[in-house]
């Protein structure tokens, strides 16, 4: 057993036991969020705003709640999406995935119709239980690429033109890093990033499970109408501005 096991916090719990507390307690404010995200949908279908004689669930959202604009947008958008979406819904109910992975899943729904994301559910379902939400959001983009190539590849290259990255050393021998990278850039960044900062296997948790990390592209699987990514080869090219990680 490693000497990390068995250190006491100050309040007599072992290492391994805070873990457990630690996940037991992000697993409950997961579904506290799901109920929060609930209760707006059933506010939001019965108008409940106009008794305060707001103009829309959003506008109500952002005043007693004091929550920011995007925010009050994003919790309301999970709302809606979510009642089309049942085994995401479940998912979140439970705890299994983030309110996170929840709105990476809805503004997909959102940007491809709900329809084409309901048909990937289970598919996207499955990244979303055993990564994090960037490598969902790479999935998402995937189907995207699939569904509207035009507009995701619009979307590419208005990010693209908006990257700036500066470097520079200041007067007390650091250095300065400020920028903005394209996704595909970010990926790239963030996968290094990982690579240097994870775990070693040994030290890997039971409850962490193995991600791929090159083959994202499989966890959409082919369909009526939809490019046939989880069988393309390694060979293959990518769509236009998109990078499989």
């Amino acid at each position: 057993m490693s000497a990390h096991h068995g250190r006491i916090s100050d309040v007599g719990r072992t290492v391994r036991e805070l873990g457990e507390q630690l996940r037991d307690l992000h697993s409950h404010i997961t579904q506290l969020q799901a109920e929060l995200v609930h209760t707006i949908g059933e506010f939001d279908t019965l108008q409940g705003y106009e008794l305060d004689e707001y103009r829309s669930t959003q506008s109500w959202l952002r005043y007693e709640l004091r929550v920011h604009p995007r925010e009050a947008a994003q919790l309301l958008g999970m709302a809606r999406q979510l009642r089309q979406l049942p085994a995401v819904d479940a998912a979140f109910s439970t705890g299994q995935i983030s309110q996170t992975h929840v709105a990476v899943i809805a503004r997909t729904a959102r940007q491809v119709g709900v329809e084409q994301v309901a048909a990937s559910e289970q598919a996207l379902l499955s990244v979303a239980t055993t990564s994090d939400p960037e490598r969902l959001r790479v999935a998402a983009q995937h189907l995207r690429y699939c569904v509207d190539p035009d507009a995701a590849g619009r979307d590419a290259v208005k990010a693209y033109e908006k990257r700036e990255l500066s470097v520079a050393p200041t007067i007390w021998g650091m250095v300065a890093i400020n920028g903005l990278l394209d996704p595909n850039s970010g990926a790239t960044v963030l996968a290094a990033r990982d690579a240097l900062t994870a775990p070693p296997p040994r030290r890997r948790s039971a409850h962490q499970r193995a991600t791929p990390r090159r083959r994202t592209d499989r966890a959409v699987p082919a369909g009526p109408g939809r490019c046939q990514l989880a069988g393309r080869e390694r060979g293959e090219a990518a769509p236009a501005g998109h990078r499989v990680l």
